[in-house]
């Protein structure tokens, strides 16, 4: 007989190895895979269809054995059986990458009819091939022989391979380094397999190289030690991802326990490792425990979830109070006991939460924030600012992607010279969704990011590039602030390189002046000086910001350059309605002087605070009524006009 394609061969070793590999890698996936999701469930099908075609190609052979020398028609059952299940590996691969970034039901309905539509077609040609022997015949003689339509199945194969390609190029954001290179990597092999068993048909190798790339993918993509939390011994943070994204989506019900050790951070400072992680193992145990049958996950290093498949309201409370006591004992090991204080949050799925973006964003929220409330629930929080978040974060993303920001400068008057003498750089950025978002929600969040280096040197550059362009020195600027995130105050060499931009663009750096903020200051290091002084050296001022918003107080700013002192408007205002504090602003602002530092208020809105604040011993003002946030070319226009008024002024007043 001829061979080719899934046709009959006399050598069914490679069949064989295929099934042996199969097999292996569907026992293990059974035994470790802890999660069920569409990814998990495309991936068994996948390794169970190409094992079903080993399998046929087996009883084929075995069939044509002289012993047992089967009819014909058992030879072209078996085939044809071969030709349905081999034609669905490309598309349930296709399926398998999409599943990595995408679910079922999240696929738009012309996506899916691309998808679908090669496949169906080819189904129904080789179901029709009985009737045809469109692809292929059997002789009388038993001789297998590959007829004109056998390039179907190809082109076919060829189209998904151009799909999966095309959604790894479109996509590859989404996908982690190594999911990206396994993916491409077995689909070369298998295209040369292809292209190899189609000119040798003697050597079906496809079959076997088929079931050697899910044992790849299995080990580096599915990879069950990523589920695994190693020091727990419970589920980890990439199962519990993937459990959610499944379950809200599959509008699944149940409940979700969050637990978190409020205090770890200083009580892992205070005890030994040894003793830490074994408190973590006993914690994880009991979790497991008492929550038979349910799923434990270890979220983060202070963070465990439950989650519930068949909630009970009854049944939920009793185990919260359980819980809460059982953290109000310490955990043994050996000789030495470690108590933690724990925190509970009780959230009802998918009534609730029905996104998984807004849970994450509800117990990150919950993890880093102090709250009195012993178990909280989801009418507790904030959910449109919880959404708000999350919303920023991506749009945060996509736009230092593009590097879509724009540049805004707020003017800074001079109470004494009473004009503008300076200004400070910010930056927005606009969402088609949440409109435009600026600085002070744009820091708060890029320092949750791993984007924060990027955008302050961004900043800093584009704020360099401006006063060099325009020769702000010669329009009267004195000075341009610039915001240092707290991340830039410890990067080992990021000075040197702001130093560089600054010669650059050939600016004198005495004109700039470095906005850090007081947060920044109250977790300042021994490196955090020697960077600044570095900046320092080379005439830069610097700007302490928010001062009297709690983090500091001016005792601990002593050795800090700092030239300017900028006031929290709340301190402003309280001092304006309060004797007390008025008196307490004010000794504040004589011992700033008496360090040689000026000192700005911030917030001016109008011309009645103004009033009050040029009362003060205060030096610059800020705020609405100067005019706030403008473009360049607005600012321009702004110092431009107020020149001119100015001298307009001192030309009426010598005449006078």
């Amino acid at each position: 007989m001829q061979e080719g394609g899934p046709s009959l061969n006399n050598d069914a070793s490679y069949a064989i190895a295929a099934i042996v590999i199969s097999i292996l890698v569907i026992y293990y996936f059974i035994k470790w895979n802890r999660v069920s999701n569409f990814q998990n469930s495309v991936f068994l099908v996948l390794v169970s269809t190409n094992a079903i075609t080993a399998v046929l190609i087996v009883i084929r052979w075995i069939c044509f054995l002289p012993a047992v020398n089967a009819p014909i028609w058992v030879a072209s059952t078996l085939t044809l059986g071969c030709f349905i299940t081999h034609s669905l590996i490309l598309p349930l691969l296709l399926f398998y990458t999409l599943s990595n970034i995408r679910i079922w039901r999240e696929i738009s309905l012309w996506f899916r009819i691309v998808v679908l539509t090669p496949i169906s077609v080819l189904m129904v040609v080789v179901l029709m091939n009985p009737y045809t022997n469109f692809m292929f015949s059997y002789a009388s003689d038993g001789t297998y022989c590959r007829e004109r339509g056998i390039a179907v199945p190809y082109f076919v194969a060829g189209y998904y391979v151009c799909m999966i390609i095309y959604i790894l190029i479109r996509y590859h954001k989404s996908y982690s380094f190594n999911k990206r290179i396994t993916l491409l990597f077995v689909i070369v092999v298998n295209v040369l397999a292809v292209v190899a068993q189609l000119l040798s048909p003697e050597f079906p190798i496809e079959i076997c190289v088929i079931a050697i790339s899910t044992l790849i993918v299995y080990f580096i993509i599915q990879n069950p030690y990523e589920q695994l939390d190693q020091e727990a011994g419970v589920l980890s943070r990439v199962a519990f991802l993937e459990k959610m994204k499944h379950n809200l989506l599959s509008e699944k019900r149940f409940d979700l326990i969050e637990i978190v050790l409020s205090d770890y951070n200083e009580v892992e400072r205070k005890s030994d490792i040894h003793m830490s992680l074994a408190a973590i193992e006993k914690i994880a145990e009991y979790l497991k425990n008492i929550s038979a049958g349910d799923a434990v996950y270890r979220v983060d290093k202070a963070v465990f979830c439950i989650e519930i498949f068949k909630p009970v309201e009854e049944d939920v409370a009793k185990l919260l109070a359980e819980i809460k006591n059982r953290f109000c004992e310490p955990w043994t090991h050996e000789d030495s006991e470690i108590l933690f204080t724990a925190k509970q949050c009780h959230l009802r799925m998918p009534q609730e939460i029905k996104d998984v973006d807004l849970l994450m964003g509800i117990l990150k929220n919950f993890t880093e924030q102090a709250y009195d409330i012993k178990v909280m629930e989801a009418t507790d929080f904030d959910l449109a600012a919880v959404e708000r978040s999350k919303k920023i974060t991506n749009a945060l993303a996509k736009a230092i992607e593009k590097n879509n920001f724009e540049m805004r400068y707020t003017p800074i008057y001079s109470i004494k010279q009473q004009k503008i003498i300076g200004c400070e750089a910010s930056v927005r950025f606009y969402d088609d969704e949440l409109g435009y978002v600026y600085d002070e929600e744009i820091f708060h969040f890029v320092e949750k990011s791993g984007h924060m280096l990027q955008l302050g040197e961004m900043l800093f550059e584009r704020t360099c590039e401006f006063v060099s362009k325009n020769n702000l020195e010669q329009r009267g600027i004195e000075f341009v602030g610039v915001y240092l995130l707290p991340a830039m105050c410890l990067q080992f060499g990021l000075m040197e390189k702001l130093l560089d931009i600054v010669e650059r663009y050939r600016i004198n750096p005495k004109i700039l002046y470095i906005q850090i903020s007081e947060y920044t200051v109250s977790k300042a290091t021994k490196l955090f000086r020697e960077n600044i002084s570095v900046l320092e050296a080379a005439g830069m001022k610097f700007c302490l910001e928010g001062y009297g918003s709690g983090f500091t107080n001016i005792a601990s700013i002593y050795e800090m350059p700092f030239s300017v002192l900028k006031l929290n408007k709340g301190v402003v205002q309280s001092a304006l309605k309060n004797s007390r504090a008025k008196i307490t602003m004010e000794c504040t602002l004589s011992l700033a002087h008496d360090l040689n530092m000026m000192i700005m208020v911030e917030g001016i809105a109008d011309s009645e605070f103004f009033s009050m604040i040029s009362k003060l011993p205060c030096d610059y003002a800020k705020g609405n009524y100067f005019l706030e946030q403008i473009d360049d070319k607005d600012f321009l226009r702004f110092i431009d006009e107020t020149e001119i008024e100015n001298k307009a002024k001192d030309k009426g007043g010598k005449e006078a």
